[in-house]
C-alpha cells in the first residue's frame, strides 16, 4: 500500500532534500552532516561500534537515545533537531516521521520522550572496552597477549569471561553476541575454574603415567619375545639337529647292512661262478680232444683210445655241479616305507594354540555333525579338530572292496563271489563310487585321500539326496575334482572347469568350511592350494570318492595344516 505524506512532510522533504521514500538514509547524511562532523571530531565517531549501537540519524553511536513510539531509537539531540526542522502545530505537538519507519511520530517535546536506560548503558560499556584497549596499546598487552578470535583481524584484547558459553570475549562481542549473557573479570572467571582444570591436569598426567608404563611394559614384552625366540630356535636347531642326527645313523646302519648282505652274496655267487669255469674248463679240453680225433683220427688210433677217452668223458659229465644258484638276486625283504613319517613330519608343526580358522570344539565332534542313517554304530572321535570317519560300505559299488578299517576303496570286480554284497537303495548302481559314513551340517572339516594308486578318480562331498545313478559333479548336490590321466577339473553341476596342475597328485586335501560356504581342495606334499568352490550347502553332505578302476585311501582325525589355515 502506498503511503501518503501531509503537507508538512512534503515541505520538510523538500527542505531538507528528500526525493522519495526510498533513500532516507541519504536525507538523514545530508541534513545531519554537520552534527556527524562534530561527532567525528569529538572522537566517537562510531568506528569499531556495532550498527545496532549507532544512531540512524547521525550515523554516530546513540548518545542519550530516546525510545520513540514507534520502538526505534534516536539520539536526544537528533530528535530535537527534526522537532525543530518541522516546527510546531496549533495544538502544541510536533510530528515527524522516523528515520528507520517511515512511521509519523507525534509528541510535544524531547522530554516527553523515555530514555533507553538499557541502550545507553552498552553504548556506555562499549565506550569503556574501547578506551580501554586503547590505551593499553599492542605494547602494553606484550607480544604473547590472546585475543579475540572472532574480530582477530582487528586484534582486540580479551576483557571479560561470558559465563554461559564458557569463553573471553572483548568490548565488541559484549556489546553484541554477548549483550545478554552473565559476564566475569577474567580473574574471578579463572579462580573459579583454576581447580576443576588443576584436577582435570593431575588427571591428564596420571593417564600419561599409565600409558608411559603401558609403552614399558610392551618394550618388555618385546623383549621377552626376543630372548623366548631366541630359546626356541635354539631347541629347534638342537631338537632337529637329534632327528637328523638319528636318521642319518640309521641310513648309516641300513647302508652298512645292505653293503654287508651284498658282500656276502657276491662272494658266494663268485665262489660258484669260479668252481663252475674250472669244471667248465675241463669239459671244454676234453670235448676238444674227441672232437679232433672223430675229424682226423685213424679207426685204429680210435680204437686204441676210445676206452680212455670214454672214461674221461665220463669223468667230467659235471653231474656233481649243481645249476641253482647259490642265493638269489633278492635282498633280505626290508619295509622301509617311510611315506606315513613323511607325513607325520610334515603336519609336526608342533604348535599347541588352536589355528586359524577357528573350530569350536563342539562343532567337531561326531555326536554334534553327523547324520546317521539307522544301523550305524557311533564312537567317539579322537582327540583334535579333525573329526574321524569311515567308508560306508553299504554305499559302495557292488564292484568296491572296502578295507584297511573301512578307509580304503578299490575297483576289484573278481572279489564279488567271495563278498557278500547286498542290492540297498543307498547303493551307487553306475560308477565306482562310495561316501562317507558322517555327514556335515555346520563347521570347518578336513582330511586328505590318498590317490597315487588312481589315474583316475572323483574326490569332494556330495548330498544325501545325491542320485545313485550320477556321477560325482554333474548334478546340483554334488562337488568335485576330478582326474583323467594327466588333466585335472573341477565340477558341479555339469559345469567343467579345467584345472592346470603338475601331472601327478600323490595327496588331495579336501578342507569342507560348511558355515562359511567354501570347499577347497589342497596338494599336502607341496602345500599348495588346487581350488575353491563358493556354495550355500542347504542340505547335509558327506565325503565322496570315485575310485574308477583304481584304488584311494581316506585319512582322517587330521589337524589342519598351517598352511590351509593361512590360505583359508
Amino acid at each position: 500500500m502506498e503511503r501518503v505524506f501531509s503537507a508538512p512532510d512534503l515541505r520538510l522533504a523538500r527542505a531538507t532534500g528528500v526525493r522519495s521514500q526510498a533513500c532516507p538514509n541519504e536525507w538523514r547524511r545530508r541534513h545531519y552532516h554537520s552534527s556527524a562532523n562534530m561527532a567525528a571530531a569529538s572522537g566517537t565517531d562510531g568506528v569499531d561500534f556495532p550498527e545496532e549501537l549507532r544512531c540512524p540519524v547521525c550515523l554516530d553511536v546513540f548518545s542519550e537515545p530516546l525510545f520513540l513510539p514507534c520502538c526505534h531509537n534516536l539520539c536526544r539531540e537528533c530528535v530535537r533537531g527534526l522537532i525543530e526542522s518541522r516546527g510546531g502545530t496549533a495544538y502544541g505537538v510536533h510530528m515527524f516521521p522516523c528515520p528507520e519507519c517511515r512511521y509519523d511520530v507525534v509528541v510535544r517535546s524531547v522530554d516527553s520522550l523515555q530514555r533507553n536506560l538499557v541502550l545507553q548503558q552498552m553504548v556506555e560499556r562499549c565506550k569503556q572496552g574501547r578506551l580501554a584497549a586503547q590505551s593499553s596499546g599492542a605494547h602494553a598487552r606484550g607480544p604473547d597477549a590472546p585475543t579475540c578470535q572472532d574480530h582477530a583481524d582487528e586484534a582486540l584484547e580479551l576483557k571479560m569471561f561470558c559465563d554461559p558459553c564458557e569463553r573471553p570475549v572483548c568490548y565488541k562481542c559484549m556489546a553484541y553476541d554477548h549483550k545478554n549473557h552473565t559476564l566475569l573479570q577474567l580473574e574471578d572467571a579463572w579462580s573459579r575454574r583454576k581447580d576443576a582444570f588443576t584436577r582435570n591436569i593431575e588427571i591428564l598426567r596420571t593417564k600419561t603415567e599409565s600409558v608411559e608404563n603401558f609403552v614399558e611394559k610392551l618394550r618388555t614384552i618385546s623383549e621377552r619375545v626376543e630372548t623366548n625366540a631366541s630359546q626356541r630356535k635354539h631347541m629347534v636347531t638342537e631338537g632337529c639337529d637329534a632327528l637328523i642326527s638319528v636318521i642319518q645313523q640309521r641310513k648309516n646302519a641300513l647302508l652298512d647292512e645292505i653293503s654287508r648282505e651284498e658282500d656276502e652274496r657276491r662272494e658266494s655267487l663268485d665262489q660258484q661262478m669260479t668252481s663252475c669255469t674250472q669244471e667248465l674248463d675241463k669239459v671244454k679240453e676234453v670235448l676238444d680232444t674227441a672232437q679232433e680225433l672223430l675229424e682226423k683220427g685213424a679207426p685204429a688210433k680210435c680204437l686204441q683210445t676210445a676206452k680212455t677217452l670214454k672214461d674221461r668223458v665220463k669223468g667230467q659229465a659235471m653231474d656233481h655241479l649243481s645249476l641253482y644258484p647259490v642265493t638269489s638276486e633278492h635282498l633280505t625283504p626290508l619295509d622301509f616305507d617311510v611315506s606315513q613319517y613323511i607325513d607325520t613330519l610334515i603336519r609336526l608343526d608342533f604348535q599347541r594354540g588352536s589355528p586359524e580358522p577357528e573350530v569350536v570344539e563342539e562343532e567337531s565332534q561326531r555326536q554334534s555333525l553327523a547324520q546317521r542313517l539307522p544301523g550305524f554304530f557311533k564312537r567317539k572321535s579322537r582327540k583334535g579338530v579333525g573329526l574321524q570317519f569311515e567308508l560306508d560300505s553299504k554305499t559302495a559299488h557292488k564292484y568296491i572292496r572296502i578295507s584297511n578299517n573301512n578307509c580304503t576303496m578299490s575297483y576289484d570286480p573278481d572279489s564279488l563271489p567271495t563278498r557278500r554284497t547286498f542290492d540297498t537303495p543307498n547303493r551307487f548302481s553306475k560308477h565306482s563310487i562310495a561316501v562317507g559314513d558322517v555327514s556335515f551340517s555346520s563347521g570347518i572339516h578336513y582330511w586328505e585321500v590318498d590317490v597315487s594308486r588312481s589315474i583316475f578318480y572323483r574326490v569332494g562331498v556330495a548330498s544325501d539326496k545325491f542320485p545313485r545313478d550320477q556321477a560325482l559333479g554333474e548334478n546340483e548336490t554334488s562337488w568335485c575334482v576330478d582326474r583323467y590321466l594327466h588333466e585335472y577339473s573341477a565340477l558341479h553341476a555339469g559345469v567343467v572347469i579345467q584345472l592346470s596342475l603338475p601331472p601327478v597328485q600323490n595327496r588331495v586335501g579336501v578342507l569342507l568350511n560348511y558355515t562359511g560356504g567354501t570347499l577347497s581342495f589342497y596338494n599336502p606334499m607341496k602345500k599348495e592350494h588346487i581350488y575353491t568352490f563358493h556354495a550355500k550347502f542347504e542340505e547335509p553332505v558327506r565325503p565322496a570318492f570315485d575310485v574308477g578302476k583304481g584304488e584311494v585311501t581316506v585319512y582322517t582325525g587330521l589337524a589342519l595344516p598351517t598352511y590351509v589355515c593361512k590360505g583359508s
